[in-house]
């Protein structure tokens, strides 16, 4: 009996190196994904070092911003673990930092640590929910050192804001078909409204060392069941 291909496959090459994941994609015809492994050791380093880090270069190296189509993306896995052979593992502060660069962007395939689902980050699944809803064109606000964000101007908005240092606002656009509509911080680390303007931009703040993802009021409320 014959066998199909499968419609999709990925490989796990453990390597911290882009080139060695680039070389093997070759080296297999690109017959398959890869684990972004670079990205996970960027987000090991910045959760380490902490406000001494430069969130600028969080994607830099990595096989999501050279070959996306190829990369999936996750923060960390059974073998990262504490104790385990390939110890590497994000703290706890800025995991959520990282599911939100890997889960509310257009680019990747996020793949998520069924433990942090389950059990260690109970605001997770809201981040998946709205991962699947955010669409429209993607702004990218990687301009600052200890504040980056990013948003969409889809159908359905949203807007994502991550500090490792200090309180601070960011501003970003969401659209202007939006202006007038109120955005509030589905992870609830901050409280109010940012109301868009009439050029569809929100002055989205972010407490120190924590991650925002604003989403209109009336998508929160389904966003949070």
């Amino acid at each position: 009996m014959q066998s199909e291909a499968p419609k999709y496959a990925v490989g796990e090459y453990w390597s911290p190196d882009l080139r060695a994941l680039h070389n093997y994609l070759q080296e297999t015809q690109y017959s398959m994904s890869l684990f972004d492994v670079p990205l996970h050791f960027n987000f090991h380093i910045a959760s380490f070092l902490g406000d001494n880090y430069d969130l600028r270069k969080i994607f830099n190296g990595t096989l999501v911003a050279t070959q996306p189509e190829y990369a999936v993306t996750f923060v960390d896995n059974h073998d990262t673990q504490v104790g385990q052979s390939l110890e590497s593992y994000v703290k706890h502060w800025f995991r959520y930092h990282a599911y939100a660069l890997i889960l509310l962007r257009t680019e990747g395939v996020p793949c998520v640590f069924y433990p942090d689902y389950k059990t260690h980050l109970p605001k997770l699944a809201r981040m998946m929910r709205v991962s699947h809803r955010l669409n429209g064109k993607q702004f990218d606000m990687i301009d600052d050192t200890h504040v980056i964000g990013r948003s969409f101007d889809g159908d359905y908005p949203g807007a994502v804001v991550m500090s490792n240092r200090y309180n601070s606002i960011k501003k970003m656009y969401v659209g202007k078909q939006h202006a007038g509509k109120e955005f509030v911080d589905l992870m609830e680390h901050t409280e109010g409204v940012v109301t868009i303007n009439e050029k569809g931009i929100g002055l989205f703040p972010v407490a120190a060392k924590v991650c925002g993802v604003y989403i209109t009021k009336e998508n929160y409320h389904e966003s949070i069941l």
